[in-house]
């Protein structure tokens, strides 16, 4: 028996405004700043994201979630694949 591996793609997850949760495969990340979350995931593997709603920001407002930057539902499927370019 032997460990199998996929290469993996690094992405990013963020919230606007910076740092409110946003759920990773049903787990929440939280940003620290306007760079958001760092996450690594094998390619051609399949994750969910989602969102916590209503959420406070850290001076105690309170957020809706509206829409995500493309305009899509709360609950997304996202796939990722890898498509390899040849520099000249």
């Amino acid at each position: 028996m032997f460990a199998q591996f996929l290469r993996a793609a690094n992405i990013t997850i963020a919230s606007n405004p910076p740092g409110l949760k946003v759920l990773a495969d049903d787990t929440a990340v939280v940003g620290n700043d306007d760079s958001g979350v760092r996450m690594e995931w094998g390619l051609g593997t399949t994750h969910t994201l989602g969102v916590v709603s209503p959420q406070f920001d850290t001076h105690g407002r309170v957020w809706v979630f509206s829409s995500w930057s493309d305009g899509g539902r709360a609950g997304i499927r996202i796939a990722f694949r890898l498509q390899l370019r040849r520099s000249p």
